[in-house]
This record gives structure tokens, C-alpha cells and sequence, in this order.
């Protein structure tokens, strides 16, 4: 229960913020009868992290939300679909405890992914990597989300401890 009331207030204004953007443009791209909403989201809103709880519960919203809206909007043929970046070498990564090597460079993924601006696919990535990794994590989320834990832990050894709480 300490952890859901501490989730709470993470998870409803992000998926209240992810609704107002949509709740503005509806009604132009209805009366336009047509339009495509793209939703950024993240692998761990499927495969949970741990240490950081309050990011891929959002994540996992972001998608739930997508995959609904999708459906219900369709008959008004908007289209709504997830962005996946993959995992990019950004300030808020680093510390994850996963390798470096691991990581995209963020200027080349923004690049990819905004030319697919306006694809109609379910899932949008920037590559075909990344296409890889997300067929992956969706048909096997428990075994990438064990897999990306033991990297952190191993990480966190090397570092001597716990990389989000320092202990």
C-alpha cells in the first residue's frame, strides 16, 4: 500500500498531461476525418525496472491508454500508436546500471524517429534494432525485465552499492 499511494500522484497527472494534448486535437482531426496522435513510451512500461517504479508505471499507462484510445477512435479514423526509442545514452539513463554499450546515441534516435512522423504503425522504432528489442520485450517481458535487474545488480556491485539509494 506505501508504494501505491506513492505511485499515485506519479501516474495521474502524467496520464492527465497525456490527455489534454489529445482531448485539444480531436476535434480538428474528427471534423478533419482523419489524423495520427504518436505517444511516446518506454520497453520498461512492459518490463518494469527496478529503482524506478513511478517511471515505467507511467510508461505502462502511456500504452494501456494508447491501445484504448486507439481502438475507440478508430471508427473516426484516427490513428493513435507508441514511439519506442530505444535505450538512449541520456543524463537521466546513465544511472541506471546498464552498459554504456547498450545505449543510443540520443541526436540519432530523435533523427530516426522523426522521420517516421506520421506512420500508421501500432509500434513505431527507429530502426530495426530496436523493431528486434521490442518484439522481444513484448513477447517475453518477464524474462527481459529479470535480464535488464541482473545487469543493474551486477552494475551496482562494480559501484558498490545500490545506484539510486547508495546503499
Amino acid at each position: 500500500m506505501k508504494f501505491f499511494l506513492l505511485l499515485f500522484p506519479i501516474i495521474l497527472p502524467t496520464i492527465i498531461i497525456s490527455i489534454f494534448p489529445i482531448q485539444t486535437v480531436f476535434p480538428h482531426m474528427k471534423s478533419a476525418g482523419r489524423g495520427i496522435i504518436h505517444n511516446v513510451s518506454s520497453g520498461v512500461g512492459i518490463t518494469g525496472f527496478p529503482g524506478i517504479f513511478g517511471y515505467s508505471s507511467t510508461k505502462g499507462a502511456i500504452e494501456a491508454l494508447t491501445r484504448s484510445l486507439n481502438l475507440e477512435f478508430k471508427k473516426e479514423n484516427i490513428i493513435l500508436n507508441v514511439m519506442h526509442p530505444p535505450l538512449t545514452n541520456t543524463e537521466s539513463s546513465r544511472p541506471l546500471g546498464i552498459p554504456v554499450q547498450m545505449m543510443q546515441d540520443p541526436k540519432v534516435v530523435g533523427e530516426k524517429l522523426a522521420n517516421n512522423i506520421g506512420s500508421t504503425k501500432n509500434i513505431i522504432t527507429p530502426d530495426f534494432r530496436t523493431k528486434l528489442e521490442m518484439f522481444f520485450t513484448f513477447k517475453f517481458p518477464f524474462v527481459l525485465g529479470n535480464l535488464l535487474s541482473s545487469l543493474k545488480e551486477k552494475q551496482n556491485k562494480k559501484q558498490g552499492g545500490n545506484i539510486f539509494t547508495g546503499m
